[in-house]
């Protein structure tokens, strides 16, 4: 029997591919190229036929992703998914499903969404555009960043507030007579843009410096967490929104009852013990009142029992005045 014998087989040099370097085009090889770079020993080269497959080159100008493409199959299947169980998904996106199931058909909804575009981008570059909403928005956001430092905070009256030229309308191009009719951004938790319309300049003007430069300055813009910073900014501007959720005079007396009581027992214990090793709550008063009216509102949605955990710093007020321990067994 004859021993098999084995042909050698020897890899030949790569093909050398060329590309079309014209600036502002893409290029990428073909399947063929990609997979077909060496040729088998005893094969003779033919000089590679210019596939009809190849992918032409493109300018970037015109590249788009449509959102019927292919590579955005998976995303729309989960979205339609979602919509058939009655999840929540992007109004668009629940006005094409809706429409697909009256029975039209996906390529006439994608015309028709092209002609849209189309004319959207038409009536963009003939009209003349309308920045007041930008310009009014942006002075908002001045106040809910800056009105902190023209708040009224001495009741002495010995320290005038810090006039901003960032808070005045002029910066922005606004003037105090113009007409606000129609401005209306939804934002969530930002309720003084919703103010009803129409008003003039100075009115808005009037009532973000009733919020922001009034006896209290909030500064909260610097909070990394967005559902935070909507959480206060919504509590902020409630009470000019809505006269009945403001703080009652009775309300304001008993909060500052509470911050009194607070303040006070730090002293004393600075008084009576100054040599005595302990962690007051200096500077952080309004611990105390904020725990009660946190222990006051449990108690309106029916909680009977309340455990507490915290630091040393603060431990002896928070027992005095909101666990309520008698003094006695406090100082003995």
């Amino acid at each position: 029997a004859g021993a098999a014998t084995k042909a050698a087989r020897t890899p030949g040099p790569p093909q050398q591919q060329t590309r079309r370097s014209s600036p502002g085009y893409a290029w990428a090889p073909s399947a063929a190229q990609a997979f077909h770079g060496t040729q088998r020993a005893g094969q003779e080269t033919q000089p590679e036929a210019k596939s009809s497959s190849s992918p032409e080159p493109v300018p970037i100008s015109r590249m788009s992703d449509s959102f019927l493409c292919g590579s955005s199959s998976n995303y729309v299947e989960s979205l339609e998914s979602d919509y058939a169980r009655g999840l929540p998904v992007p109004s668009s996106w629940a006005s094409y499903f809706h429409a697909l199931e009256s029975g039209h058909s996906p390529s006439d909804l994608a015309h028709a969404h092209h002609a849209l575009e189309a004319s959207s981008g038409a009536q963009a570059v003939q009209g003349t555009p309308d920045t007041t909403g930008t310009k009014v928005l942006t002075m908002i956001q001045a106040y809910e960043s800056l009105g902190h430092r023209m708040a009224d905070l001495d009741p002495l009256r010995l320290q005038r507030p810090e006039q901003l030229e960032a808070l005045r309308p002029e910066y922005y191009g606004l003037h105090g007579g113009e007409m606000l009719r129609s401005v209306t951004f939804h934002v969530p938790g930002s309720g003084i843009v919703d103010v009803p319309m129409p008003k003039t300049v100075s009115r808005l003007v009037e009532e973000l410096r009733d919020v922001y430069c009034g006896k209290v300055g909030y500064e909260f813009t610097h909070i990394g967490e967005p559902e935070m910073r909507a959480w206060l900014l919504e509590r902020i501007e409630e009470p000019a929104l809505n006269p009945d959720a403001a703080y009652t005079l009775e309300r304001k007396r008993l909060m500052l009852q509470r911050t009194a009581k607070s303040v006070l027992f730090e002293d004393f214990l600075n008084t009576k013990f100054p040599a005595t090793k302990r962690f007051g709550l200096d500077g952080g008063w309004s611990l105390v009142p904020g725990m009660l009216s946190l222990v006051d509102r449990a108690a309106d949605e029916g909680v009977e029992q309340i455990e507490m955990g915290m630091a040393h710093r603060g431990r002896l007020n928070v027992l005095a005045n909101v666990v309520g321990k008698p003094m006695e067994q406090l100082l003995s």
